[in-house]
């Protein structure tokens, strides 16, 4: 092309992503005599993360219950508490994530009625996904 100039425009399409970094996350849950005769057992500060995504419309965290230690479970540290069943569940987090968004939550075990005391690995596993 002499003389005369050609303008390509590429434009690559980027799938939504989000990304998970823990800063710390308890590895035992000890549940006391004491907690099962209350029938919960609290953890304030059992994980502190961070939440990068590139999605506009915002990230899912997934709680994945390991083993059976809990009838339901609180989680505080987000916008709003929420209660998730013994089969885990997803918490949406809505909106454009400018930057890494980092998070400390609590969480509060109800436990099943055959709970005995005793130490046990972390009953819990996140994971991100972005909407």
């Amino acid at each position: 092309f002499v003389g005369s100039e050609m303008c390509i425009r590429d434009r690559a399409m980027v799938g939504a992503n989000a990304k998970l970094r823990i800063e710390h996350q308890e590895t035992q849950l000890t549940i006391t005599a004491a907690d099962v005769a209350r029938g919960y057992v609290h953890v304030a500060g059992a994980s502190r993360f961070s939440v990068q995504t590139n999605s506009r419309a915002g990230y899912s965290l997934q709680f994945s219950p390991i083993g059976s230690l809990f009838a339901s479970v609180q989680v505080d540290g987000l916008s709003n508490p929420v209660r998730l069943g013994p089969d885990g569940g997803a918490i949406v987090q809505r909106g454009t994530v400018m930057a890494e968004l980092s998070h400390e939550l609590s969480f509060r075990f109800l436990l099943r009625a055959d709970a005995q005391p005793g130490t046990y690995g972390w009953p819990l596993q996140m994971s991100v996904r972005a909407l």
